[in-house]
């Protein structure tokens, strides 16, 4: 008697892994496998990070560009140089919105631009374009200027002061880098 009990209990157990295996593992495969096979897919539609960081260390970055502000005084001359050891200028005014940031983080010392003329000629940006109207240089005491509240003054190059630097960030550098090739 007892063995035809055994053979139904596991007549039961078959069955029910059958049916385990009708019903639940088209289950598994409907609700886990499409995210298996959809993931990588995601993956590669995700823009790529960028890795470099925006702007060095001490600097501001602001409308995709970095801004250094020195706390130490030089030249016009020797800022420039130090400027172009991390790639920068002397600030390039190009707008009022950059005009009134610089003003905002400059504080009330006059700080190099990027603005010189050779002698009696017109006022002359690093990059060499022409001073436009959204700044006034006032004075005719040198050929180099500083930014003050709102304008910019003449000054002999060789007077110290404090200066701005000025570069694209690395997102904006990688972004022109990539349209060049």
């Amino acid at each position: 008697m007892e063995a035809p009990q055994e053979a139904i209990q596991e007549n039961h157990c078959g069955w029910l892994k059958t049916v385990l295996l009708i019903i639940v593992l088209p289950i598994v495969i409907a609700f886990i496998m499409p995210d298996m096979l959809l993931w990588p897919a995601q993956k590669q539609q995700c823009p790529p990070v960028a890795s470099p960081i925006a702007c060095p260390d001490g600097w501001l970055n602001y409308e995709g560009r970095c801004y250094f502000f020195s706390e130490e005084e030089r030249s016009w001359t020797s800022s420039q140089n130090f400027c172009a050891s991390y790639e920068s200028s002397l600030v390039i005014i190009e707008n009022g919105t950059e005009k009134v940031f610089l003003l905002r983080y400059m504080g009330t010392a006059g700080h190099w631009i990027g603005l010189q003329k050779d002698p009696h000629q017109t006022w002359k940006w690093v990059d060499g374009t022409e001073i436009n109207t959204l700044l006034e240089v006032i004075g005719e005491t040198g050929d180099c200027a500083f930014l003050s509240t709102g304008f910019a003054m003449s000054s002999d190059c060789q007077i110290a002061r404090k200066w701005i630097c000025s570069r694209p960030d690395a997102y904006t550098r990688s972004k022109s880098t990539k349209k060049g090739h």
